[in-house]
């Protein structure tokens, strides 16, 4: 089950399969009883304070907090690993395929100290990040990471 949040300026938006709801701002904490969706996608336009009382929720929820430790190590049980596609008959034929692979696979970008964690990217273990760096430059049939 896939639990959908929209945080909006005014109020919440949340869609559990085909039941629907919204909250005004600030009553996000009264969320259905009941509900445990192994998934969540959040949009959000939020504040610090939203952000502080969903991670209480999903704490509650889960009984672990959504932190970078605990996603990294995948002990918060809704963290997934992010994936893209590219297609090797693409490189030479969609402009920038290349440069984007080495960029985003570039220990500046997606390394532990890299401008990508700023945003929330939590890097992988060295030796995967390693492979998928060779297999992604040396254009290695396509590549999925």
């Amino acid at each position: 089950m896939i639990l959908d949040i929209d945080v909006g300026n005014s109020r919440i938006k949340w869609r559990v399969g085909a039941t629907r709801g919204f909250y005004p701002r600030g009553e996000v904490a009264n969320f259905p009883a009941g509900v445990a969706p192994n998934r969540i996608r959040v949009s959000s336009v939020s504040t610090p304070a939203f952000d502080a009382t969903l991670a209480k929720s999903l704490r509650e929820l889960y009984g672990v907090a959504p932190e970078f430790e605990t996603i990294a190590d995948g002990s918060y049980p809704v963290s997934r690993p992010l994936f893209f596609y590219v297609k090797k008959a693409h490189v030479g034929v969609i402009p920038g395929t290349e440069a984007f692979l080495k960029e985003f696979t570039s220990e500046r970008a997606w390394g532990p100290d890299g401008y990508l964690v700023d945003k929330g990217l939590i890097p992988m273990p060295d030796e995967e990040r390693e492979k998928l760096r060779k297999d992604a430059v040396g254009l290695a049939n396509n590549v999925m990471m």
